[in-house]
């Protein structure tokens, strides 16, 4: 009797671990967290905030062009002028590349991009 337990216990150990390794890609195809896009945002207030967030916009270009961070996901970056006092500047990223963009630039927010209508 004690080598069919063994047996039965060696094929329920090989069958969870299938499952489990089956269940993990399937997991990872559909992450609804890897492909999201988001739009991380840098808000400046004041008189000077638009030219401030123009300036902050040119040294973040020059941060994507850098060698070290040409792996970074990103689309569509510039700057929106709320009012006079206020503006922000955005870049539309990948979840991917978020980690390092909120280590290396420190975003003040960030929103989901509707992906049906490409608007954040």
């Amino acid at each position: 009797p004690k080598k069919n337990s063994r047996k039965e216990a060696i094929v329920s150990l090989s069958l969870v671990q299938i499952i489990s390794s089956k269940l993990s890609i399937i997991v990872g195809i559909f992450d609804p967290m890897k492909s999201k896009q988001i739009q991380l945002l840098w808000d400046f207030r004041g008189p000077a905030s638009e030219p401030t967030a123009t300036h902050f916009l040119e040294h973040l270009l020059q941060y994507l062009k850098q060698p070290n961070n040409q792996d970074i996901i990103h689309g569509d970056s510039g700057t929106k002028v709320t009012n006079e006092s206020f503006c922000s500047v955005y870049l539309n990223t990948s979840t991917e590349s978020l980690d390092k963009l909120k280590t290396d630039l420190k975003p003040h927010r960030g929103v989901y991009i509707d992906e049906s209508t490409g608007s954040a």
